[in-house]
């Protein structure tokens, strides 16, 4: 049936539990989501179930054009890998990785028809995606013993380590627009958390 959608995906793990001072979990992921988004021409990684009509989605035979395919929140591969060392004087080091394709998007153009003004898709869906994810936090945490039931900590995390400024959303996906495909929203800069904490 047309009026479908699906997902298939394969997932590889890998654990090492924290022994000798150290533990690593890493994931890799690869995943295919496609079919009919009822949301047609929606710009966000919102996407419906077919028994559900999105709006007036289907009124207009236009709707259909290129709203078979990859579905908004499909990313084919991620990666995650989260690992962790401690050093002597209880100073512990991790970090989080993850990699990820970019989900798509979509472009539109519009017309003006008998029956109102309309959008239609411009391209398949999946043509297009976002820039992929490269994401790396880390953290130094250093434990001070007070007692036996009370231990003080100083966490210090670094977030977005790489600095990525990767887009997440752009400011019109209309091809005819003067700012098309210009960055709207982008990942936050690389900033530093110190925290305190006080375990008893």
């Amino acid at each position: 049936s047309d009026y479908e959608q699906k997902y298939r995906a394969v997932m590889l793990t890998f654990k090492k539990r924290y022994s000798d001072n150290w533990m690593l979990n890493a994931s890799l992921t690869y995943s295919k989501s496609w079919g009919l988004n009822t949301m047609g021409k929606t710009t966000s990684a919102r996407q419906e179930n077919v028994i559900y009509k999105g709006g007036d989605f289907g009124e207009d035979l236009n709707d259909y054009t290129n709203a078979r395919g990859r579905m908004p929140a499909d990313r084919p591969w991620i990666l995650k890998v989260q690992a962790g060392y401690t050093f002597p004087w209880d100073i512990l080091a991790s970090f989080s990785w993850i990699y990820q394709t970019g989900r798509p998007y979509l472009s539109f153009t519009g017309f003006r028809l008998n029956q109102g003004p309309t959008k239609v898709i411009t391209e398949p869906r999946g043509e297009n995606r976002f820039p992929a994810w490269n994401m790396l936090d880390f953290r130094l945490q250093k434990t001070f013993n007070i007692s036996d039931t009370v231990k003080f900590h100083a966490i210090f995390d670094l977030w977005n380590v790489l600095n990525s400024g990767t887009a997440t959303s752009y400011s019109t996906h209309d091809m005819w627009k003067s700012r098309y495909l210009e960055p709207s929203g982008v990942f936050y800069p690389r900033r530093l958390q110190i925290g305190l904490k006080l375990q008893f």
